[in-house]
């Protein structure tokens, strides 16, 4: 920071204080005067630059120079900071496996990283409104989408939406959308902050697990039919025949 205050002091006294000096001399007196070199006419203008008619000039422009050397030293340094501070947030959204964005009170969208991972388009591509972020939900998930989403319009909340989407190389898509929604200091909705993740993998886990535990219950449902059935084909057979219970039991375990 003191490098700037010494260099704009420097700059003030020694080359803008004689430029201005210089010319506002040139306007006001001729430049040529009789009996004189122009070795004497600079000499005589260095001169009165460094006259005492002059010092408050001078001690005004120094202390200008200084003053401007602060403000660009603030202003270097605060710019430096801004850098440092946006490249850091910068690797922690890019760290997040997820599309970070600002949706606006209008519905319109402000991709901030990582949207070519959730659906393949470039943020600037989703942020032209042909495209947009809304028009990219399944037609049969975006009238639930926009009926759920109105609460957070009524006041801050956050939310958890899953739906689908439709993908830029055509495919669906299964997100899970977090959004909290912010108001204006007037307290008039303003728009939402988000994070949508890719969850079509474990949406596909689930619909196998689900398979699965259906075909499990369709089993189980068959074979405890079939032991009813056993069951009472056996009581009827000793009740006709007067078999021995102990063989309806023996029969009854090995059926299971």
């Amino acid at each position: 920071m003191g490098k700037w205050i010494l260099l704009g002091a420097f700059l003030g006294f020694f080359i803008f204080h004689p430029f201005v000096m210089i010319i506002n001399h040139i306007m006001n007196e001729p430049m040529v005067i009789p009996g004189h070199s122009l070795l004497d006419i600079i000499f005589l203008e260095v001169k009165m630059i460094f006259s005492s008619k002059m010092l408050t000039w001078s001690l005004s422009f120094t202390i200008a120079g200084a003053i401007i050397g602060l403000l660009y030293g603030n202003v270097k340094q605060t710019m430096a900071a801004l850098k440092i501070s946006k490249k850091k947030y910068s690797d922690i959204f890019y760290n997040i496996p997820g599309m970070v964005y600002r949706g606006k009170h209008d519905w319109s969208t402000q991709i901030i990283v990582n949207s070519e991972m959730i659906c393949g388009y470039l943020p600037n591509e989703i942020e032209d409104k042909k495209i947009g972020w809304p028009n990219l939900i399944h037609p049969y998930d975006k009238q639930n989408v926009f009926k759920e989403a109105v609460k957070i319009t009524e006041k801050a909340l956050s939310i958890t939406q899953e739906y689908r989407i439709l993908a830029k190389d055509g495919s669906t898509q299964w997100v899970s959308d977090h959004k909290t929604s912010f108001f204006k200091p007037d307290g008039s909705y303003a728009g939402v902050d988000g994070i949508v993740y890719n969850i079509t993998e474990r949406k596909h886990l689930e619909e196998k697990l689900k398979s699965y535990s259906e075909h499990l219950e369709d089993l189980v449902k068959e074979r405890t039919a079939e032991i009813k059935n056993t069951y009472h084909s056996l009581e009827k057979s000793e009740k006709s025949t007067g078999s021995l219970p102990i063989m309806q039991q023996m029969l009854f375990i090995q059926s299971i």
